[in-house]
């Protein structure tokens, strides 16, 4: 268990007698019995990156970029202090709203990167790693040796090549179209309509019309820039390459230059050149025991008894040992995938963002020393139950519509949520990063204003001061009546049966009728006449 989150650095001895080196952080520690002597173990190790799967967060980011929020997050972790860089080409504009909600950072990152078109690798040394994000092929470096040949390997040979090769492409849509809609830009839609840049091989009509939901972007520049993203992940998996080889220095992240291969000997230099995708890697130690070894429950003895050739096969055994020195027990193979280097990679979206799983709930906030406080589109900013990083007079929220019984351009009803007040939030199209105020809901510490089941009406408060207006219709059996107060002047309309109220409590009779009443000055004004009679009509 000490073993857990330390340091560890593997060495594999190349060709040219140098170290490949891989480091990492132990993940992951297991006993697998023992033999005689030696005693069998079982490491995981991977780069700082993975502790970010083990621990989950609910916060919320607003105008800020994706480079900001990537060293927010990695400055939670200790490890990853001096051991990233953002080797970015691109400008990235602040983004308005950004949820995570009950997600690891890991998926969180991720998703965000395979959105924006980053993608990252690892550079290794002997005693720590570094994990660069790019947003272009073009700040990759080439490997070492940047040429390989494709060659048969065996005992005879001084230098790794690649022993096996394969290559394919896939049918594309044409182009893609998106679509999405912005309530401050009148409901108008917006779109974006990307053609497939391998054209050859993307028939125009294979359209793939996709809608973006609520304000999808902001600018039309961003559209199309996230819209290009998607195509060229497409084109990056469409058009792959296969392979297997003896090469030490593979590694996820490099380009290298083919040679000797009959189908590209002939092809421009870029033809020739391809990006490291992903190296799995097999590589058995020296040790005069290693391939004698038992295999025990959870061991990778039955993986490494299924790609080891055979003696009399591609010869990778005997020529790895034979580097080593040690007779004919080492052993190295890799299986790698990648595409051209002139092509340009992104990483295919297998992260995605959660989805609201219903309704919740929040707490209207404001500034410090505001009561109540609104935009033009009488819009509101709350604190959601799960939001711990917010302090009190901040915003927790950016600004959220709020459904009203009605509205419409110059007539409807408007009803300001207040600060402290709890409203009910939904997700349109159950996006996180998509609130929406559907009202307000009643809690222990601000009981309803009627509560007896038979009134019912309206109330609002005076901002910064007790006064209020109301409107109550009373249904109590045989005591029907409607009520229209304001407490300025005390100053009421009083209809059907005619009651003192108070709050929530009905006084004493007063009479049946109506009553206009107030402490203040009244009067009664009509330009073409006025008319009182006691006479029933």
């Amino acid at each position: 268990e000490k073993l857990i989150g330390q340091p560890v650095s593997l060495a594999i001895l190349c060709d040219d007698g140098s170290p490949a080196q891989r480091h990492g952080l132990v993940e992951s520690v297991r006993y697998l019995g023992n033999d005689g002597g030696l005693h069998d173990w079982q490491l995981v190790f991977s780069p700082w990156f993975s502790l970010l799967e083990y621990r989950l967060d609910c916060r919320i980011w607003q105008d800020k970029n994706l480079p900001a929020i990537l060293e927010a997050v990695f400055s939670l972790y200790e490890q990853a202090k001096g051991n990233y860089r953002l080797d970015l080409r691109r400008e990235y504009a602040p983004l308005s709203y950004v949820t995570q909600f009950n997600e690891s950072d890991a998926n969180f990152v991720q998703r965000w990167c395979e959105q924006e078109g980053l993608f990252w690798y690892v550079e290794h040394t002997a005693d720590k790693h570094c994990i660069v994000f790019t947003d272009t092929v073009d700040t990759l470096p080439a490997l070492a040796p940047q040429s390989i040949r494709f060659h048969t390997q065996n005992a005879t040979e001084k230098q790794d090549g690649i022993t096996q090769w394969s290559s394919g492409s896939q049918l594309l849509s044409g182009k893609l179209h998106w679509r999405s809609v912005d309530y401050l830009a009148h409901g108008q839609p917006r779109e974006t309509v990307m053609p497939a840049l391998q054209a050859a091989s993307a028939p125009q009509a294979l359209e793939r019309y996709e809608y973006q939901g609520q304000y999808g972007w902001q600018k039309q520049d961003r559209g199309e820039w996230l819209s290009r993203v998607q195509i060229e992940q497409r084109e990056s998996q469409a058009r792959r390459v296969q392979g297997q080889s003896g090469v030490r220095q593979m590694e996820a992240g490099r380009w290298f230059e083919l040679t000797q291969h009959p189908l590209y000997e002939r092809k421009a230099a870029e033809e020739r050149q391809f990006l490291l995708i992903e190296v799995e890697m097999f590589a058995e130690s020296n040790l005069p025991l290693a391939k004698e070894r038992r295999e025990v429950p959870g061991s990778l003895a039955a993986l490494f008894r299924s790609v080891r050739p055979e003696p009399s096969g591609l010869g990778v055994v005997n020529k790895v040992a034979d580097t080593l020195g040690v007779g004919s027990h080492g052993f190295f193979l890799n299986r790698f995938e990648g595409q051209l280097h002139s092509v340009p990679f992104r990483s295919p979206s297998e992260h995605f963002k959660p989805k609201s799983l219903g309704q919740q709930t929040a707490v209207v906030v404001t500034p410090s020393g505001h009561e109540v406080f609104t935009d033009t589109l009488n819009r509101i900013c709350v604190r959601f139950h799960w939001d711990r990083l917010s302090q009190d007079g901040e915003l927790g929220s950016c600004w959220l519509r709020m459904m009203q019984p009605s509205s419409g351009p110059d007539w409807g009803s408007v009803h300001v949520p207040r600060a402290g007040e709890e409203v009910v939030i939904t997700f349109l199209d159950n996006d996180i990063d998509r609130p929406l105020v559907m009202g307000q809901v009643y809690g222990g510490h601000k009981p309803a204003w009627h509560s007896s089941g038979l009134m019912a009406g309206y109330k609002s408060k005076e901002v910064g001061g007790g006064g209020f207006n109301h409107w109550v219709m009373d249904d109590s059996t045989g005591q029907v009546r409607t009520q229209i107060h304001s407490s300025h002047g005390h100053t009421q309309l009083n209809l059907g049966y005619l009651i003192d109220q108070r709050g929530n409590n009905r006084g004493g009779l007063r009479g049946t009728g109506f009553e206009l009443r107030t402490d203040a000055y009244g009067a009664l004004r009509a330009q073409q006449g006025l008319y009182l009679s006691t006479w029933k009509r």
